[in-house]
């Protein structure tokens, strides 16, 4: 993933961005990708308000996907060019967005709101 960069200074934005389908064989003959995102709960002892919590941090949305992420819990997102499997601790919180074949990953700084 690239960090998304504002003004001259390289100063970030807390967003981050990965296209799943890049290169010049996709450019040329066109392509397709799979993507999926799996959410559990992290540690031994989860709760059923655990996998309740779970159930609802993520949606479809007009064009894209999105998923809020609150601690403790593991995103696992996949691709057919690999796996990244995340912890998300207590207290952390994230967003992860996919729209179309791109990825999109942000801190509490650059969040959308709810």
């Amino acid at each position: 993933m690239a960090p998304i960069e504002k003004g001259r200074q390289g100063q970030t934005t807390g967003e981050w961005r990965v296209n799943t389908l890049a290169g010049l064989k996709t450019v040329l003959f066109g392509g397709s990708t799979l993507i999926s995102f799996g959410m559990q709960p992290a540690g031994d002892s989860a709760t059923v308000e655990d996998y309740a919590r779970l159930q609802k941090a993520c949606e479809q949305q007009k064009k894209n996907f999105l998923c809020r992420i609150e601690g403790p819990m593991i995103l696992t997102v996949s691709t057919g060019k690999g796996k990244a499997e995340i912890e998300a601790l207590p207290g952390e919180r994230a967003e992860v967005e996919m729209k179309g074949t791109t990825i999109l990953c942000r801190d509490p700084r650059a969040m959308k709101k709810a």
